[in-house]
């Protein structure tokens, strides 16, 4: 499919992206995709649990939540070059990533 085509029927232009889902994903592509959105990216992360907001992902903290051993969640907002992503860590076999929208 080409671009253009993309663009009228998948990725219409209103400011954002469509949400992006990678299914059966592990700890260990979890701790991969961790890795290099620290390195390259500015975060800011939400731990729902302590209200507290850092800048990096403290994956025993998500590991926990994915375990049951703690109610409360946390999320990601990566700036990829000027545009905004924010990543759920919902579950363990998912990796979500979602509105996406231009600054």
């Amino acid at each position: 499919m080409e671009w253009s085509e993309l663009k009228e029927r998948v990725y219409y232009v209103d400011g954002f992206w469509r949400d992006i889902y990678v299914l059966n994903t592990s700890i260990e592509d979890w701790l991969k995709w961790k890795n290099m959105v620290e390195e390259n990216f500015k975060l800011s992360v939400y731990y729902s649990k302590s209200n507290l907001m850092t800048d990096s992902i403290d994956i025993s903290y998500i590991h926990q939540y994915w375990k049951g051993n703690g109610g409360y969640g946390a999320s990601a907002i990566i700036d990829i070059k000027g545009m905004r992503s924010s990543a759920t860590f919902i579950q363990r076999k998912k990796l979500r990533m979602i509105s996406i929208r231009l600054k």
